[in-house]
Formats: structure tokens, C-alpha cells, sequence
């Protein structure tokens, strides 16, 4: 659940998802400072984190990026359920496997467990993936706001990227195009 939760509320890719370790999880602005201190960052920016952080390091990230971004309250509700269920501290897999917690989930594992629960539960398979839809949403319903700011936040490191392979036309914004100026 905690994997969907991330997967739908930060837009990042599910393998960055799966590499996250409890470390990774900034509750506190003074650990968000001291994160973004020692990556080099402005500390500043913790105050503009007010429900935590995730640091997205960059070994894990499809282009090498490392990055502190802020989370939502609802992730940190779905990140707080999880770990009050699931304890965890320090450098160890947030999300371990199944079988040796000392080691990540695999991607291949998540993807069938969310194939299977649409399945249970009678909902058609999403098309163009099993976790992407969800970062094309993610994409797609910040459309309105800067192009910049939904990269950072999301992972992307081009902007152009974002608007040409995530972002997609909705019914919604495609009627106010039309009506636009009447």
C-alpha cells in the first residue's frame, strides 16, 4: 500500500520507489537540514517541507540525480501508517524483500502484487504499464503549474520530457482550451 501511496503521490519511478531506505524518509526539519546540508543544498529549503521529506539518492534514480523533495501530508500519513506497522531505522531497506529483509524489493515482485490487486478487485489493467500511469498522472495533474517545479519535484531533469512523454491531454483542460477566449 505504502508503495502505491509514494508511486501516486510523488510521480517518481517505482525503482527509486523499491531502493528507498528508512533513512530516506526526512520526519523532522532538522533532519531535512541536515540532509540538505550535506548534499550540498540550501537548508532553507526545509522550511518550505512542512509534512517531511524524501531524499532521493542519486544511485538509485535513472539519471543519476539526488534530490530532496517535499512530500504531501497524505504521503506522510501513508508513510507513518506503514512504519508504525512496519518499524524501521537507519540505512536498511524501507521496503525490504520478502524473503531476505536485509535486501530491496524487487520491482518485478511489486508490479505482480498490483497486477494481482486490480485483479481482485475487478479494475481494468492501466494502460502504458503497471506503476507508470501513476507518474503519468502525477505529470498530468500539475499540468497548470510551472513545468520546472513539476520536474524537480518529480524527478525529471528536462522539463521538455515532462511535457512531451508525461503530460498528457485531458477532456477537462481541452474543453477550457476551446472555450478559452469566448
Amino acid at each position: 500500500r505504502c508503495i502505491l501511496i509514494l508511486a501516486r503521490y510523488t510521480g517518481r519511478r517505482e525503482s527509486a520507489i523499491c531502493h528507498l531506505r528508512a533513512s530516506d524518509f526526512l520526519r523532522d526539519k532538522t533532519a531535512i537540514r541536515d540532509t540538505l546540508a550535506s548534499m550540498g543544498m540550501d537548508e532553507n529549503s526545509a522550511k518550505h517541507m512542512p509534512h517531511g521529506a524524501v531524499r532521493w539518492r542519486e544511485a538509485e534514480d535513472k539519471m543519476g540525480y539526488a534530490t530532496v523533495t517535499p512530500i504531501s501530508d497524505r504521503t506522510r500519513q501513508g508513510l507513518d501508517a506503514y512504519l508504525a506497522r512496519n518499524p524501521k531505522m537507519g540505512d536498511v531497506p524501507l521496503f525490504p524483500s520478502p524473503r531476505e529483509s536485509d535486501l530491496h524489493i524487487r520491482r518485478d515482485l511489486t508490479a505482480r502484487w498490483l497486477l494481482k490487486a486490480e485483479g481482485l478487485a475487478r479494475l481494468p489493467k492501466l494502460q502504458g504499464g503497471v506503476f507508470h500511469p501513476y507518474r503519468r498522472l502525477w505529470a498530468t495533474e500539475r499540468k497548470h503549474l510551472p513545468d520546472q517545479d513539476v520536474a524537480a519535484a518529480g524527478g525529471w531533469r528536462d522539463a521538455q520530457v515532462l511535457r512531451q512523454s508525461y503530460q498528457q491531454a485531458d477532456p477537462a483542460t481541452v474543453l477550457g482550451v476551446v472555450e478559452a477566449g469566448e
